[in-house]
């Protein structure tokens, strides 16, 4: 799939309202759900780590900075001080 063939496919509505990245429909599919709540794309990747290390001791993290650090973007940020360097790693 190109870069072309997506942006094609997004301007015809062929991508579903769930993939798509527009503020949009984002929004109104927040505003009709007291409990959702809007977040960034980094907050976003950032609880879906922290759920599945909570809910998974087998569930672990390596990369560049990842740990003390929190990462490049900062969305490991907050990991090593609760799950510690046994499975929040930084790698070379």
């Amino acid at each position: 799939m190109t870069w072309d063939s997506i942006v094609q496919r997004e301007t015809k509505n062929e991508i579903p309202h769930s993939v798509r990245n527009d503020n949009v429909v984002r929004n109104e599919s927040v505003a009709g759900n007291d409990n959702a709540r809007e977040l960034t794309y980094l907050e976003a990747i950032r609880d879906a780590l922290q759920y599945e290390m909570r809910r998974d001791p087998r569930v672990l993290v390596m990369g560049e900075d990842v740990g003390v650090f929190g990462g490049a973007f900062k969305v490991t940020q907050g990991l090593f001080d609760e799950f510690g360097e046994e499975r929040v790693m930084d790698t070379p």
